[in-house]
């Protein structure tokens, strides 16, 4: 999840003999059905959303962000791509309202200093998650035109 959310929502798989419960990143999502499923036994197995959970902690850093060529349809794309940077402007929070206040702080400097870089279109972005430690960059997964 790159935001911050109160709560974080679970999966279930339920059989005849049984109900097994997911938490949100132990899921994958299909992009072409638009489902959620696990692997169980080597295959994908759907599941249905169960309820939400209230969320633990938090985390919040900044990125370096970018844009990279995707590929040439409808006249050739982009999508965002980004890598850690500012490792001593991360923060982990217990207290969802700090996480939130911390952001908003980082933003305003994230503004003042994309003000004064001068690097075409690479700028710094501030990313928060919900129950996650920030990832060393993003997207995990390469996008694909459709």
């Amino acid at each position: 999840m790159d935001y911050l959310s109160k709560t974080l929502p679970t999966y279930v798989r339920k059989t005849s003999h049984y109900e097994q419960v997911y938490r949100w990143d132990e899921v994958e999502w299909d992009e072409y059905e638009d489902k959620p499923y696990v692997m169980s036994g080597g295959e994908a197995v759907t599941v249905e959303s169960g309820d939400d959970v209230p969320a633990k902690w938090w985390t919040v850093a900044v990125y370096t962000t970018y844009q990279v060529y995707g590929g040439p349809e409808e006249g050739g794309w982009h999508y965002s791509a980004g890598s850690l940077t500012e490792h001593g402007r991360v923060r982990f929070f217990d207290d969802y309202d700090a996480a939130q206040e911390y952001g908003y702080k980082l933003w305003e400097w994230v503004g003042e200093q994309n003000a004064n870089r001068d690097r075409g279109d690479e700028k710094l972005t501030v990313r928060c998650t919900t129950e996650a430690l920030p990832d060393t960059h993003y997207p995990k997964k390469r996008p694909y035109y459709s």
